[in-house]
């Protein structure tokens, strides 16, 4: 019988040729690895920054849209409309805030009025309501070069402003109720039953339902109707819009809100970051030019900056065209520079951008 030893052999290492190789398919792998980890990684920065800029300009619109689309706002329209309060008393930036420029008064007119800082120095009624032109350290204060600045002034409906009795030896009166009107002492209120109207200073509120509304805030404690049982009480207000330096140091939409005789845009409690990243806001204002127009019937002839509308004009302002510039928070984002106007400058960067209108 023939029997056959065979010596088995084992592989003891291996060639430069087959390490060379070796390494060649495993760099070829792990460069697609890496090209397609780079390639998921800038889709999700750019899908990440793109939803940033939709959610924000959305916001941007919603906030604005509903204010300006209240612009002299007064209830049911009175007839005749009496400023009592006492320019005076309080700071000027509540009767600024609340009349026209440089007076006390709040009667329905003038119940927009926009500005464009182009930079330096601030408008004097803008430095009135507390706002700064830009300056270090930063603040919510301080408005974007190159943006707009809006002004919105109304009545704002009160449920459970209806008055339920009246006391006029004692210049007060009671409404329902008090929880959602929230109506404070300082603040700049309007009574009115429909024909007339008192605006006037509350100088106490007594058990959260009695308003007075004594000498010391207004020119005089009496008011021009009877305004007894349902007459109605709202609050008035004047919310001013503009680009400012948000808490992260992006720019952002702000809202100051002014409803006392004491507020000011200086009170960190009286203005609110509403969204970042908003870095610019363009506001074209259609102007009803045709003289013959009827009181409430406006129709926008011609869209001009907040610059070509003349101080007796706001009343003629039919519409506002809004347009807000949203950036996203992170810089390299797109693929190729990009440059666009920030600050009243031009700037370079990769931060993904688009803006948003509406009218």
């Amino acid at each position: 019988m023939l029997i056959l030893n065979k010596t088995l052999r084992f592989q003891q290492g291996l060639t430069i040729v087959e390490m060379l190789v070796a390494m060649a398919i495993s760099l070829i792998l792990l460069a697609g690895v890496a090209q397609i980890f780079l390639s998921n990684r800038d889709s999700f920065r750019l899908q990440e920054g793109m939803a940033y800029v939709q959610e924000n300009g959305r916001f941007a619109i919603e906030f604005m849209t509903r204010d300006v689309r209240m612009v002299g706002f007064m209830g049911c329209r009175a007839e005749t409309v009496v400023n009592n309060v006492d320019p005076s008393k309080g700071n000027d930036a509540a009767k600024l805030g609340l009349g026209d420029p440089g007076s006390g008064a709040f009667d329905g007119s003038n119940s927009l009025i926009g500005y464009r800082y182009g930079g330096g120095a601030l408008p004097a009624d803008l430095v009135t309501y507390g706002l700064l032109a830009p300056a270090e350290p930063r603040t919510g204060r301080m408005v974007v070069p190159g943006t707009d600045v809006i002004v919105v002034k109304r009545a704002d409906s009160c449920p459970g402003g209806d008055v339920i009795s009246r006391d006029i030896n004692n210049a007060r009166y009671a409404i329902r109720s008090n929880e959602f009107c929230n109506i404070q002492q300082n603040d700049i209120v309007m009574i009115t039953d429909c024909q007339n109207a008192d605006v006037h200073g509350v100088t106490n509120v007594v058990g959260q339902t009695n308003i007075a509304h004594g000498a010391n805030l207004n020119l005089t404690p009496m008011l021009s109707g009877g305004y007894g049982p349902g007459s109605m009480v709202m609050k008035m207000r004047a919310a001013i819009y503009y680009i400012g330096y948000g808490t992260s140091g992006e720019p952002a939409l702000y809202r100051c809100v002014i409803s006392g005789i004491d507020d000011t845009c200086a009170n960190a409690l009286s203005r609110e970051e509403l969204v970042e990243g908003v870095y610019g806001m363009d506001i074209l204002y259609g102007v009803d030019t045709d003289g013959a127009s009827a009181a409430g019937s406006l129709v926008p002839r011609r869209y001009v900056g907040a610059d070509d509308v003349a101080v007796g004009e706001w009343d003629s302002v039919a519409a506002a065209r809004l347009t807000f510039r949203v950036r996203s928070r992170q810089d390299n984002i797109v693929r190729d520079p990009q440059t666009y106007s920030y600050q009243a400058a031009n700037v370079t960067d990769r931060r993904l951008r688009k803006d948003f209108s509406t009218t």
